[in-house]
């Protein structure tokens, strides 16, 4: 479920995030496409660091880095540390919130 979400974060494409994390918040979605409109190109690299199951629920701790190349043509690279939520709908994972 990670990877497929750091794939739609390079996909740069608002469709293809709201597929692979469908509860995207209006305020999460308005910050990553002002993200997207200001790069050309973009690489997500995302990898669990920690993992709670519970159930059918679970809680990941997600680090990574975004690299990316703005329109300026500047070359840059930007940590991330959040918190995802998942739930399991049978036998597929859903990203169901990410702080």
């Amino acid at each position: 479920m990670i990877d497929a979400y750091a794939r739609a974060i390079e996909s740069r494409n608002m469709d293809e995030l709201r597929r692979a994390y469908p509860a995207i918040t209006a305020d999460q979605a308005r910050a990553f496409s002002d993200f997207f409109g200001s790069t050309r190109t973009l690489r997500a690299t995302l990898a669990v660091k920690n993992l709670r199951l519970d159930g059918a629920s679970a809680t990941a701790s997600v680090a990574g880095v975004y690299e990316y190349t703005t329109t300026n043509g500047r070359t840059r690279e930007q940590t991330v540390n959040f918190q995802t939520e998942l739930r399991r709908d049978g036998s597929v994972w859903k990203l169901t919130a990410v702080r």
